[in-house]
């Protein structure tokens, strides 16, 4: 079959789908001459062709590569193409990379980093847009390739940091990932909320401030290898506001200090963003421990419904924020009846009853949503029209970030981009697509409402 595969006529098929058929044409003029004799004879080709009209960036990049034959290469006979790739094979692919060179260059290894990102995303993307994976499985593949790059930072920022110290530091060093990351569900532009924790000061010759800078320049150079944009682009946003005392707060915390902060000064909206903290990097014994330590206050026996009056002054906040802004278009994640909304309905439950019913202490929203249903805690209906609403404006957010990288959720106002933004999505009519955006948006305002009310 793959040898009577006509590129010309797939990509001919692929216009039906995409959001600029006229972008497309454009791109695809820049790709055939690129196309090698056994590229052409893949039914990968149609994973390249997902691509065209609907991401700008990604296109560009396949085109401005060293190689951009090896680069459609890698990408239309990836074997991962129909199934995800695991994030331990991800992982290994990076420290082959990594080994192959000197791991103490900052700049190779950045380099290193962002390359290896780009071609993974690409990849995702192009699964996505084919319509040819799952929702969760793209989100959580994301997740892993965050992971994977996490890890390998971390790896790469120890040994650079050593070779410039005389002492020795065996204590352990631990990154939790927090938000979408942590709860394995990033959408293709997301920031990633890490949070950096280190161990007890062990080596006789360290003392507790000696371990403490150190344990502050690597996660300095962690930051920096996967958050600085370079002449090769970034690996992912780190945003680390989520540590104690938020932008004022040291970068770094010991586990016992972690620990006494939740348990002196922790607040309700840190008890809600903990519900997804989850070891990516680092020793994964202090992981356990450091998890297990900030469990009672993440999840304590008895609370009250001022968890939820937490919830409800942060939305508050949000849309104070929102009416302010001279922006246009409706915004997928902060607006009335968005992603945060049915984000915000998990959680309140979750807060409720997560230290009675240790079920309920799950890091993924549609998860957590379901069990809310199994549970009998909220009806089986809403549970399913919650669900298809979140995987509906994720899909949007995905759909928008794709095109140029930009970290936006706010749909197009204009008339052509909209439309595009509807073919994306799969609806024929501009009409179709908002109305079905509505119908959705007001049943999850009316579930948040219910529940703040």
């Amino acid at each position: 079959m793959a040898d009577t595969l006509k590129p010309d006529t797939l990509f001919q098929e692929s216009l039906k789908l995409c959001g600029d058929p006229a972008e497309a044409e454009s791109q695809w003029e820049g790709l055939r001459p690129c196309l090698s004799a056994e590229a052409s004879k893949t039914d990968g080709l149609r994973f390249l062709f997902a691509l065209l009209g609907n991401s700008r960036f990604l296109v560009h990049r396949l085109l401005q590569a060293p190689d951009p034959t090896a680069a459609i290469d890698a990408l239309v006979l990836s074997p991962h193409l129909l199934k995800p790739k695991e994030d331990v094979e991800m992982l290994e692919e990076l420290r082959a990379e990594l080994r192959a060179g000197r791991r103490t260059e900052q700049a190779r290894v950045a380099r290193l980093l962002r390359d290896f990102k780009y071609r993974e995303i690409t990849r995702i993307a192009a699964r996505d847009l084919a319509g040819l994976a799952p929702f969760e499985e793209i989100g959580a593949e994301l997740a892993d390739l965050a992971a994977a790059c996490t890890e390998a930072a971390v790896e790469a920022a120890g040994e650079i940091a050593r070779a410039g110290e005389s002492g020795g530091f065996r204590e352990a060093f631990l990154v939790l990932a927090m938000g979408k990351f942590g709860g394995r569900d990033l959408n293709f532009s997301s920031d990633i909320d890490l949070l950096y924790v280190h161990g007890r000061p062990v080596a006789a010759e360290a003392g507790s401030r000696s371990v403490f800078e150190h344990f502050c320049r690597v996660s300095e150079m962690v930051t920096r290898l996967l958050h600085d944009r370079t002449e090769d682009g970034f690996v992912f946003r780190v945003d680390l506001d989520l540590r104690p005392e938020g932008k004022s707060g040291v970068i770094v915390n010991s586990v016992d200090a972690l620990a006494s902060y939740y348990e002196i000064s922790g607040a309700d909206w840190e008890r809600a963003a903990l519900i997804k903290a989850r070891p990516v990097a680092g020793d994964a014994g202090l992981g356990r421990e450091t998890l297990a330590l900030i469990e009672p206050f993440v999840f304590p026996k008895y609370t009250d419904a001022s968890a939820i009056d937490g919830l409800k002054r942060m939305k508050e906040k949000i849309n104070a924020d929102l009416k302010k802004s001279k922006a246009g278009g409706f915004h997928v994640k902060l607006g009335t009846g968005g992603i945060r909304e049915i984000e915000f309905f998990v959680t309140a439950f979750q807060l409720l009853f997560g230290g009675k019913e240790p079920r309920l202490r799950e890091r993924h929203t549609l998860t957590a949503l379901r069990l809310l249903g199994r549970l009998g805690l909220v009806p089986e209906e809403d549970v399913s029209r919650l669900e298809e609403a979140y995987v509906f404006l994720r899909r949007i957010e995905n759909r928008l970030q794709m095109q140029e990288e930009r970290q936006t959720h706010r749909l197009p106002t204009d008339a052509p981009a909209l439309a595009a933004m509807a073919r994306r999505m799969g609806f024929a009519a501009t009409g179709d697509f908002e109305a079905a955006l509505k119908m959705k948006t007001d049943f999850v305002a009316s579930c948040f409402e219910r529940l703040a009310s």
